[in-house]
């Protein structure tokens, strides 16, 4: 095989439906604890390269089976495909152990499919097909999937033909997806060589795999590392011992890989170019984690649970722990010591407690307040500011004096001792009921994704009722069948999905108790999470990816009011609360933001959603910007305020442009009007560029093609030149000096631009000079006029045209690569913010303007194509036929060079800008024009004379015709064997599009060589060319010309 690798099928399709060339069985998905048996599969790559492992399974297998295995159901799946057909294979579902042995014994075997046992199936073209895979799935192979961007083999099309016979998408993620989101599976890749990871990657990340990379092609390390590794999982699932050090010893020959599940983004579909896979993935020197933490996704396997990612469970340890040092942090907040002990010892033993758990596996992250406490609360903090009674935001200090005070003693031991500790922390705190939809769950779209809070959608958010998180979870309501559990506010009457925590600015004891909250994640992540999924599993980042979102959407609420007032006191109550609490985290929200913000790059990820950016200016500007940042040399650094308010409204903007553009399109699919009605369409867009044209419109019924260009044309291809000049566009046409004010002008009108400005302009001056202590908005929010390097409209408006034209926010980055890689796994991708000079808007506008114009230009050259042929005919006729017909039939060879010069030199014209001239393909039109009596002269050197360079045999699809033609002539033999010959390249020096040269001519389908396929490579090289060489190869080796 050349290299390459499976393509997955949902393994729902191999169970259910026979490929084109065989029937197959797929071992369904066993029901949780369906008879106690955890079914393993052996998805195994039959292919040419993989005669090695093949022998090591077939070992493995023999080794596991010599004993009873309790629990464990092995099959084992096998894949290749040839140029004909896609073969996948399995054992049937029942199938005994003994009975496996025999299977991988008997018909277990190298380029042959077990249940087609008369084919040959060597692979071929590199990326091989995955066509099953239940459960539990080692999947082992040494190549790339069909990716797209390996091209159009036959062997990818074959499979692609089998994907659509049996229902699927032929796009490898998105079947991928449906398997995952279907099954309850998990990915194991083994992987020789080193293919591209993306969907290997993808494939254990969203099960809780990990992959595999044997050091060795060797058979028996693949045999004695997979045996040791079941012997492990059927130790782990029926309680005995898991990880061995015997079974550590024998997987020694084996790298594992792990994937950051928060870093990780899954592939909706192919993108059709993939990048470098070594920046997503790290390698784990910890064997024992790696091995221990695949043993209990196994366990979960064969309890029947699925894969959940990106979210931590709860440590009941650490979570006592936790509990046990908020309480005292507010009893030392509330100057309580004298609930605490003599000599503070029962705060001395809190501390103590947690303490204990520094540097733990999982870690649990201390609060900075463990070794140096914050001073308690002064009198004055204790008391609500007059005035602020008017809506509640504090939680009655008397109320909580009283239940700290009722508990003589710290509870320590027993659960229900520990619940009423978890009570005062969740009745100390503030929540305000918001109305929030969660994205589903990828694995299982009828479950919502409580991991990703960046990615919310607030719908609504309650001004009215403010109560403590304890007396919300008594309003719970029955959940909706969305998923999302509901509230329902006592002074409204409204339901709502979530509680959110949040402290304010006017009460310091609600605020020392967020603080303490969000210093300790444990505990915050059990009462946030649990308040908004009626669970009790820690989601990182949930706590600030609701409040920034919820912030965001509230600007936006306000900014889409017709009035031109800011948010009424109610709303600005709730939005000081929510800056205040992002800016009072004991963490640091949108860590990496804050990073990037403070070396100065902006916000640099276009990955980020737009609360994850706002988050982390927020807190950026509360901590650093401010009071300003230097570096080591006292120059100025990190980002100033200009330039964080002008990229956050060029990723706003980007990001509600595409977000438009993808809704639209659904909406216009399933026949709904859109959203947005009045925004930019490309025609538009187009006509900002090219404002004028023939009739001072782009009315093209008044336009002649065969005069002149049209304008769009001479804009969208400056290259094309009219009568041998430069195409000159009209007055205004085409100039890129106006398109952006004209652009600009026409989004300022558009109800997008107007709401995403004015929620821009409240946000920042809400960042930025915002007086949270202020009850009034209008006297707490300052005016435009007062925030230096607030964003100005018309700036704002260029920005929204840029926009307009990118319509995605990753168009504005380019990614970052490290100068020196190496062999082991770097970080993140990386990076830059391009300069607006770099996006090159008018070539964007150039593409843009052709696009529209496509339909109708493409007409307009076929007419003058059409146009210029007939010209040159007339010339051919007038130029060169017609003088020597005139002068008789016979033919002197000056005459015959006269002629030929005269075709090859004198039968030309140029045409707006483009040259024509004729070819071989020509000939039976100009031999159309020669008379009968000249035939054998004329004729003849019009098929095979030298006037042009494409050579006779490429019109030897009229071999008839001109046999018919030309039959009784002397030269009748002659234009029949040029025609039918075969070609030759006669360039020198340039390759052909085949990668032929004078000198490295086709040699035939059988003729393929080492030398002859490096040669053509290094002339041209790319996938179609490597496909026709794999398959001469094939030809060449098997010594007959193959079936197509």
């Amino acid at each position: 095989m050349t290299g390459g690798v499976p393509l997955p099928s949902s393994a729902a399709a191999a169970a259910n439906t026979p490929s084109t060339e065989t029937t197959t069985q797929t071992p369904q998905t066993p029901e949780p604890n369906d008879a106690a048996v955890l079914h393993v599969v052996f998805l195994i790559d039959i292919t040419g390269s993989m005669g090695g492992q093949i022998e090591g399974v077939k070992a493995m297998v023999s080794s596991f089976c010599a004993v009873p295995r309790q629990g464990i159901q092995l099959h084992i799946h096998t894949f290749t495909e040839t140029a004909k057909g896609c073969y996948v294979s399995a054992t049937p579902p029942t199938m005994s152990q003994s009975e496996v042995v025999d299977y991988v014994r008997l018909r277990l075997k190298l380029s042959c499919p077990p249940d087609a046992p008369t084919v040959s199936a060597h692979g071929g073209d590199g990326p091989e097909n995955v066509a099953a895979g239940p459960v539990i799935v080692f999947l082992i192979t040494d190549a790339d999937p069909h990716y797209k961007s390996h091209g159009q083999s036959q062997e990818a099309l074959r499979e692609r033909e089998w994907l659509t016979e049996n229902g699927f998408s032929e796009d490898i993620f998105e079947v991928l997806n449906s398997t995952v989101e279907s099954l309850n599976v998990t990915f194991v890749p083994i992987l020789y060589g080193a293919p591209n990871l993306t969907w290997y990657m993808q494939a254990a990340t969203l099960t809780n795999g990990i992959i595999l990379f044997p050091q060795t092609s060797a058979s028996q390390v693949l045999a004695t590392g997979l045996g040791a590794l079941l012997g492990s999982l059927q130790a782990r699932i029926t309680g005995g011992e898991a990880v061995s050090q015997g079974t550590l010893d024998a997987l020694r020959g084996f790298r594992v890989v792990l994937l950051e599940q928060d870093d990780f983004s899954p592939l909706d579909s192919d993108p059709g170019r993939l990048s470098d896979t070594r920046d997503i993935y790290k390698r784990s020197d910890d064997l024992a984690a790696a091995i221990g933490t695949l043993l209990e996704t196994s366990a979960d396997r064969f309890e029947g649970k699925r894969a959940t990612r990106r979210v931590r469970g709860t440590n009941p340890a650490a979570l006592a722990a936790s509990i046990k040092f908020f309480v005292v942090a507010m009893m030392e907040a509330l100057g309580r010591t004298d609930l605490l002990g003599d000599d503070g010892m029962t705060a001395t033993e809190a501390r103590d407690s947690l303490r204990r758990f520094e540097g733990s596996t999982p870690p649990v992250y201390l609060p900075s307040t463990l070794s140096a406490p914050k001073p308690p609360l002064t009198d004055a903090e204790k008391v609500v500011a007059a005035g602020e009674s008017a809506i509640r935001c504090n939680v009655l200090l008397d109320t909580v004096l009283g239940t700290i005070t009722a508990l003589e003693a710290l509870p320590t031991k027993n659960e229900e001792d520990l619940s009423k500790w978890l009570s005062i922390a969740m009745e100390l705190m503030m929540v305000r009921f918001v109305d929030v939809r969660f994205p589903r769950d990828k694995l299982d779209p009828t479950r919502v994704d409580f991991a990703d809070a960046w990615s919310t959608h607030v719908r609504d958010i309650s001004t009215a009722s403010v109560v403590s998180a304890l007396a919300a979870v008594s309003m719970r309501v029955d959940g909706d069948r969305e998923g999302h559990i509901r509230y329902k506010d006592p002074m409204s009457g409204r339901e709502y999905s979530t509680a959110l925590i949040m402290a304010h600015p006017r009460d310091a004891v609600l605020t020392r108790a967020f603080e303490v909250l969000t210093g300790l994640p444990e505990l915050m992540g059990v009462v946030q999470g649990n308040l908004v999924s009626g669970g009790y599993r820690v989601f990182p980042s949930l706590s600030p990816g609701l409040l920034a979102s919820t912030l965001v959407q509230m600007c936006f609420n306000v900014a889409k009011r017709t009035d031109a007032g800011g948010p009424t006191e109610a709303e600005w109550d709730v939005m000081r609360s929510l800056v205040w609490s992002l800016q009072r985290q004991a963490g640091t929200p949108a860590a990496e933001v804050v990073q990037s913000l403070k070396e100065g790059k902006g916000f640099n990820n276009p990955a980020d959603g737009i609360p994850k950016l706002v988050a982390g200016l927020i807190t950026y500007w509360h901590r650093f910007g401010s009071a300003g940042l230097t570096t080591s040399e006292g120059g100025p650094r990190g980002s100033t305020a200009a330039d964080l308010s002008r990229e956050l409204f060029e990723e706003m903007t980007a990001g509600r442009v595409a977000a438009i553009h993808n809704t639209n399109n659904r909406r216009k699919a399933a026949g709904q009007d859109p959203v947005y009605p009045d925004w930019v369409d490309p025609s538009e867009i187009a006509r900002c560029f090219v404002s004028t044209n023939v009739g001072g419109t782009w009315d093209f019924s008044s336009f002649d093609p065969l005069a002149q260009l049209h304008p769009c044309e001479a804009f969208a291809n400056p290259r094309l030149k009219s009568g041998g000049e430069e195409a000159a566009p009209p007055d205004g046409a085409g100039e890129t000096a106006g398109w952006e004010s004209r652009l600009a002008e026409r989004v300022a009108d558009t109800a997008l631009f107007r709401t995403t400005f004015a929620a821009h302009e409240l946000l920042t001056r809400i960042v930025f000079g915002a007086d949270l202590s202020q009850a009034d908005p209008a006297r707490a929010i300052p005016a435009p006029a007062a925030i230096v390097g607030l964003l100005d409209a018309s700036s704002a408006r260029r920005i929204m045209a840029e926009s307009a034209l990118l319509a995605r926010r990753p168009a504005r980055f380019e990614p970052v690569v490290a100068e020196d890689r190496g062999a082991a796994v770097t970080s993140a991708p990386v990076w830059r913010r391009r300069e607006a000079a770099e996006l090159g808007f008018v070539a964007m506008g150039r593409a843009m303007v052709g696009e529209c114009i496509a339909g109708e230009s493409r007409g307009w050259w076929e007419r003058r194509n059409a146009h210029a042929r007939e010209r040159l005919l007339e010339l051919a006729a007038a130029r060169a036929i017609s003088p020597l017909v005139e002068a008789g039939t016979a033919l002197t060879s000056d005459g015959k060079a006269a002629f030929l010069r005269a075709l090859r030199e004198d039968v030309k014209l140029v045409q707006l800008g483009k040259q024509y001239q004729l070819s071989r393909m020509d000939v039976p039109d100009l031999l159309a024009l020669v008379p009968a009596s000249h035939l054998p002269t004329l004729g003849r050197l019009i098929v095979v004379g030298d006037w042009t360079s494409m050579q006779p045999p490429a019109i030897r699809r009229h071999a008839g015709k001109l046999k018919a033609l030309f039959e009784g002539l002397d030269c009748a033999d002659e234009v029949l064997t040029a025609v039918t010959g075969r070609m030759v390249c006669c360039r020198v020096g340039v390759p052909n599009r085949h990668g032929h040269t004078a000198e490295l001519q086709w040699p035939g389908l059988l003729g393929w060589t080492e030398e002859y396929e490096e040669a053509r490579l290094k002339n041209k090289d790319n996938d179609r060319i490597r496909d026709i060489l794999a398959y001469m190869r094939r030809c060449t080796e098997a010594g007959v010309e193959l079936p197509r």
